[in-house]
């Protein structure tokens, strides 16, 4: 797991870099986003990607547990903290992608791409 766009030629959308900086500690942010490093599924959790890895085996029981604990959450407070605390990357990631994901961006950045181009005449 881990955004491997450099490693292939292309740089990681900024709402993706926002989407991962959200959740990813800033050491392993870093080794993924500037070197397209790829980390297993214990690494990802360490690193903030994953919340936990459960065997399949465990999965339905897993599932059934973290059902049963947001069963006892007061809703409209949880749905109210998930927005503050995910507030400002959201907005980090609007922007970014009202930014780069249009087309005339997208033109603009061709003398910076190597891997992916728009066909002649578009």
């Amino acid at each position: 797991m881990g955004l491997n766009e450099v490693a292939i030629g292309i740089s990681p959308p900024g709402f993706a870099i926002e989407l991962a900086r959200s959740r990813v500690h800033p050491a392993w942010l870093s080794r993924t986003v500037t070197l397209g490093e790829m980390f297993e599924p214990d690494e990802a959790v360490v690193a903030g990607f994953l919340d936990r890895v459960i065997p399949a085996n465990d999965l339905e029981q897993a599932l059934k547990d973290v059902v049963a604990g947001l069963r006892n959450l007061h809703m409209p407070s949880h749905a109210l903290a998930k927005q503050r605390l995910r507030r400002a990357a959201m907005a980090a990631m609007r922007e970014a992608i009202d930014r780069e994901l249009t087309l005339d961006a997208y033109r603009a950045s061709a003398a910076n791409r190597t891997a992916v181009v728009l066909p002649a005449g578009n």
